[in-house]
């Protein structure tokens, strides 16, 4: 077996160091990308998708208040309130709150109300003034839940929802499961990777590894088990 691969599968805890030596810049388009399948994929994403995408974000040095509207154009379709609401609280979840400014501003009002009923539920009263400008939206729906938020927001009693920020960068499996998403080919040195996403708890994961693996063909029996007799 590969040296390289045998050390990193023996030693997993050095697959962050190993990234080090990689490219994780990705570029702003690449991110929103990255976020268009995640968000298409929400009602089957535990919210483990929507983390990987952040940390790549982190890794890039790329703010995410930068990246979600672009993500939102390269939909074929534009996602729906329910989706949308869905994605956002887990954004949300992770602490990103603040990062939502611009999103009160879209121009989509499913954007705006989804923004909204995030921050009522992670926000706090710092965030009133934010969503208090919206009072005035040309959306029902909108002021509707503005008027909610803002009295959920003043109450004494108010708790916000337990938030889990994200702090890492990426890790090496995080990494190949990025270029998946991004349609990149991934390299004979990382099938031992792939194998193992077969294994992941999300299925477009695992169809996706799968892929890379039969792009691979017989390489994949020699790189696990060396020259076969």
């Amino acid at each position: 077996m590969n040296y390289f691969i045998d050390i990193r599968l023996k030693y997993p805890y050095i697959q962050t160091k190993i990234v080090n030596f990689l490219n994780m810049n990705f570029s702003t388009e690449q991110l929103a990308q990255l976020f268009a399948h995640v968000l298409s994929y929400s009602w089957r994403d535990d919210g483990g998708l929507t983390r990987i995408a952040v940390k790549a974000c982190i890794s890039s040095n790329k703010a995410v208040r930068d990246v979600i509207p672009v993500s939102f154009e390269q939909q074929k379709e534009f996602p729906d309130r329910n989706l949308l609401r869905l994605f956002l609280m887990k954004l949300g979840r992770m602490g990103l709150i603040n990062e939502f400014e611009k999103l009160l501003k879209h121009k989509s009002a499913d954007v705006r109300f989804a923004a909204v009923h995030a921050l009522a539920n992670f926000g706090g009263p710092t965030h009133i003034e934010l969503v208090r400008e919206l009072l005035q939206d040309s959306d029902v729906d909108v002021r509707t839940r503005v008027q909610q938020a803002i009295s959920s927001m003043s109450d004494a009693g108010y708790q916000p929802g337990k938030q889990e920020p994200v702090a890492e960068s990426l890790n090496h499996t995080d990494y190949i499961i990025v270029r998946l998403f991004l349609g990149e080919s991934i390299g004979i040195s990382d099938i031992p990777v792939l194998v193992n996403l077969l294994r992941h708890k999300n299925a477009e994961v695992c169809m996706m590894a799968l892929h890379a693996l039969r792009d691979h063909g017989e390489d994949v029996a020699q790189t696990l088990f060396g020259e076969l007799p």
